[in-house]
């Protein structure tokens, strides 16, 4: 016995001294617990006490009883979302409303802290963790693990066995999201989506983008991110570049409003850029708006107030525009446009996105389709959404190049190219959408449909621009001098000179390059 106890004491003195200098201690497969994890670093990590040092294991756990009382794990109390939530103690934990909850107070979330949220597993990573029993509905622990948990990235290009998940999850990015949403992963697996599942992308996103608390400024408003500036080589697009998971509601928009179109539940608590619009066709001045940012949602929730200002974080000239690749034809050669320049409602001409700000320009008579209007409040994600159901909303991804979708499911209306016109193609063109062929302002001598009987043959590029954002022209219209990719191909248009009308065109109103009809 003497002879056994010689050798199993040192070992255990060895194992219990490792784990003491270097506390990695192994739970399950995947499952650690270290100072390089959020909880467990002793500068930053869980704080609860101040008769402990930070990080430690004790901050968490009080051994068999606490106060008398015994609980799941050892835990000083109940074990549920209320002990994540703790505002005692020391400075408290993630306390709602508190600055240390990462993205927002995660108790506000309505959407994943509710009785249906229960993580299914997934096989798309190995290790990762296995389902969840009914029990655990709703908790913080359906995504989280306070230990922390170490897997390779599965989308990596060079994955690793020795990779730890960020922000104390167990598993990474948008595997995570996925194991609930596949509806939406349907989506981004699409032709055309934002490259949530590129494996070249994997692991760029960084936690402290937009993060408030965050010393550096230039990590805290996401400047070597997707977001702003340098190296061009970070850009990506994760499921938390647009949602916060910790604030955010299962309300969606309506599409053709012409009350309000505030951000919607599942946009609330995102970070977004604000504008200051000058002249018409001019570049505004950015302003950040924080997950915890207040007075720009109309109905009083952090964040954002409206769809557009989370969608200049990549496409408005406050960030580095790369390369429009991957959005199909003539439009892969040229630059990503500036978005926040298109949509100004200073613009003679412009879909009404920035619609808390101006006036509708449009043709106020009975020329819209499917609820729309000429003053009707409008997202981005009206146009650019899945192409063939309405579905999740949402731009996630579309089969459609320029991630192009419609408004009612089944619909063939997606083209939208110099290639269609109405009379070869009158049940695909893209704008009809939303504006009714069959009723429209572009009328000869206030009775003839010109759009659809003298001009039925021509495709819409050729009197209007490529990017119907908005223009420095009325009705969008297209010069043959306007360069590309707003004149399409930069040799489609067709109109050397034009003269608005109110219902009253006549040949004479417009000169067309090439002789026709317009000479």
């Amino acid at each position: 016995m003497k002879r056994y106890l010689s050798v199993i004491v040192p070992l255990i003195y060895m194992v219990t001294l490792g784990i003491l200098t270097y506390p990695r201690i192994l739970f399950s497969a995947g499952g650690v617990y270290s100072t390089a994890t959020k909880h467990g670093d002793p500068r930053t990590g869980v704080y609860y006490t101040n008769a402990l040092p930070r990080g430690s294991c004790g901050q968490c756990h009080s051994g068999h009883t606490s106060r008398g009382q015994s609980y799941d794990f050892g835990l000083y109390a109940p074990n549920d979302n209320n002990f994540c939530w703790t505002t005692g103690g020391a400075g408290g934990c993630h306390s709602q409303g508190g600055k240390d909850s990462y993205r927002g107070a995660m108790k506000m979330s309505t959407a994943h802290t509710s009785g249906t949220l229960l993580w299914p597993g997934t096989r798309e990573q190995t290790p990762s963790p296995p389902a969840r029993s009914s029990a655990d509905r709703g908790k913080c622990i359906n995504c989280h693990t306070p230990h922390g948990y170490e897997a390779p990235h599965p989308h990596s290009l060079k994955p690793t066995l020795s990779q730890l998940v960020p922000n104390q999850t167990t598993v990474w990015e948008e595997i995570l999201c996925e194991a609930c949403h596949r509806d939406i992963e349907n989506q981004t697996t699409k032709t055309y989506a934002h490259p949530v599942d590129t494996p070249s992308y994997a692991m760029r996103h960084q936690s402290t983008e937009g993060h408030a608390s965050h010393n550096d400024y230039k990590w805290r408003y996401g400047y070597y991110s997707s977001l702003h500036g340098p190296p061009a080589n970070m850009r990506h697009a994760e499921c938390q570049d647009c949602h916060n998971v910790h604030t955010t509601s299962t309300s969606t928009h309506l599409p053709g409003s012409t009350s309000s179109n505030p951000a919607s539940g599942a946009l609330i608590g995102s970070t977004g850029v604000a504008v200051n619009n000058g002249p018409e066709w001019t570049t505004p001045t950015y302003k950040w708006i924080n997950f915890d940012s207040t007075g720009y949602h109309p109905r009083g929730y952090s964040g954002i107030g409206y769809e557009y200002q989370l969608c200049f974080k990549c496409h408005s000239s406050w960030t580095a525009q790369p390369k429009a690749a991957g959005l199909g034809g003539v439009y892969s050669n040229y630059d990503q446009t500036d978005q926040s320049v298109e949509f100004n409602p200073n613009n003679s001409s412009f879909h009404w996105v920035e619609n808390n700000i101006g006036s509708s320009k449009a043709y106020s008579g009975s020329a819209y389709a499917n609820g729309f209007s000429y003053n009707s409040k409008m997202y981005c994600s009206d146009c650019h959404k899945d192409d063939a159901r309405d579905t999740p909303k949402g731009p996630h991804g579309s089969s459609t190049p320029r991630l192009l979708g419609v408004q009612v499911p089944g619909s063939r209306f997606t083209d939208w190219n110099n290639t269609v016109n109405y009379r070869s193609n009158p049940n695909t063109v893209f704008c009809f959408n939303c504006h009714s062929f069959g009723a429209t302002g572009f009328l000869k001598e206030s009775s003839k449909n010109l759009h659809t009987n003298e001009h039925d043959e021509k495709p819409c590029q050729a009197c209007h621009i490529a990017i119907p954002h908005g223009w420095k022209r009325a009705r969008l219209i297209a010069y043959t001098t306007d360069p590309s990719p707003y004149n399409y191909g930069g040799s489609t248009a067709r109109i050397i000179s034009w003269t608005q009308s109110n219902g009253d065109y006549r040949k004479e109103s417009c000169s067309t390059v090439g002789g026709g009809c317009h000479q």
